[in-house]
């Protein structure tokens, strides 16, 4: 198995197959879309809310473009624009700057898998600044199971979202039938979140690719506290005393 990283989200790029079916929630500017589409020789449904980003993704063959918006429930929502495109949301958060404000239609996760015509999914993206604990807490476990890898940027880091509520959300999913990798730490360690179908990828291949991914950071860390106990200064014997 191969893991890479595309425009900040990570998977396993062999369980990509040509031909295969990508859905990409939160397009922005179809930057995903295109490195998914072109790299693998796929086929992106991308859904994006906001007109003047979603006027900027590549028309081609292999992007089935909709502008609509992803939430827990169907119908007319407020989407809050901000001077940064990505940062474009349903809620709010004081990190970002918003200057106007769109009704757009949403879409729940269900109706965004009718769109994508497909019996299954093989990645599921999700940006979707915050409204990813309401796409994936509606979600129920047999809609989940139809996704054979969950990308998803969760937004505590920043404030939309408490992280308790994105604990509870990642622990729903993984209930589901998922292994879960985290790739950041501290601050971000939700920034960067796979689930990985666990019909795709067995307890002992996770076992190794988490050894694989956590096995020299652990070792690193540990010889770094050892030198730093090796290099502080002796004590004096009036000290020790």
């Amino acid at each position: 198995m191969s893991l890479v990283n595309v425009h900040t989200h990570s998977f396993y790029d062999d369980l990509i197959e040509p031909g295969a079916t990508i859905l990409d929630l939160g397009a922005n500017v179809g930057k995903f879309a295109g490195l998914m589409t072109d790299g693998y020789h796929c086929r992106c449904v991308a859904l994006e809310p906001a007109p003047n980003a979603f006027d900027q993704i590549p028309t081609s063959a292999s992007i089935d473009r909709h502008n609509v918006a992803v939430s827990g429930e169907r119908g007319e929502v407020v989407l809050n624009l901000s001077t940064n495109s990505e940062a474009n949301s349903l809620g709010k958060t004081a990190d970002f700057d918003y200057h106007d404000a769109v009704r757009v239609q949403a879409v729940t996760l269900a109706d965004a898998l009718k769109l994508a015509g497909a019996d299954r999914v093989a990645l599921l993206k999700l940006d979707i600044e915050g409204s990813e604990i309401d796409v994936l807490g509606g979600a129920g476990p047999d809609l989940l199971r139809r996704f054979d890898q969950i990308t998803a940027e969760f937004h505590d880091f920043c404030g939309i979202t408490p992280r308790p509520v994105v604990r509870e959300t990642v622990r729903k999913v993984r209930d589901a039938g998922f292994h879960v990798f985290y790739f950041d730490r501290d601050v971000y360690r939700y920034a960067d979140v796979l689930f990985v179908n666990r019909r795709r990828m067995s307890s002992l291949r996770y076992a190794v690719e988490m050894a694989r991914l956590w096995g020299p950071r652990v070792i690193t860390s540990a010889w770094r506290r050892i030198t730093r106990r090796n290099q502080a200064p002796p004590m004096q014997d009036s000290e020790a005393a």
